[in-house]
C-alpha cells in the first residue's frame, strides 16, 4: 500500500518517507543542515562533537538515500520549510530558529 505524502493541500508534502526512520537527534541535525551549518557550528548548538555531526550527517544521508558530497545539504535546503513542518508535526516542539532569523533580530536590536 502506498502512503501519500500530502493528504492535506494546506501543508507541505513529506519530502521523503525516509524521513520517518530519522530518530529525534537526526532531525535536529537535518535541520542544522538545512541552515547550511558546518559540522563545526552545528556540534555545540547539541552538545556533541563535530565527529558526532558527520556521523549524524552519515546516517541521515544512508537513510534518505542521499549520499555524496553536498547532496544531503542540497536536499535538507530545498525542502528546509517543509522539514521544519514535519519536525514540529512529530515532536510537537519548535524547531531552532534559522539562522536568517537570527542574524535578522541581531542587526535590528544591535
Amino acid at each position: 500500500m502506498q502512503v501519500p505524502t500530502n493528504v492535506f493541500p494546506d501543508k507541505p508534502a513529506l519530502p521523503s518517507r525516509e524521513l520517518l526512520l530519522l530518530s529525534l537527534r537526526e532531525w535536529e541535525a537535518l535541520l542544522y543542515i538545512a541552515d547550511d551549518l558546518s559540522n563545526e557550528e552545528i556540534a555545540p548548538n547539541l552538545c556533541v562533537t563535530p565527529k558526532s555531526i558527520a556521523n549524524y550527517r552519515n546516517r541521515i544521508g544512508d537513510k534518505l538515500q542521499q549520499k555524496g558530497t553536498g547532496k544531503l545539504a542540497r536536499f535538507a535546503r530545498k525542502h528546509r520549510e517543509a522539514l521544519r513542518y514535519w519536525y514540529q508535526a512529530k515532536t510537537g516542539k519548535l524547531p531552532h530558529p534559522q539562522v536568517s532569523d537570527i542574524l535578522i533580530k541581531t542587526v535590528r536590536f544591535s
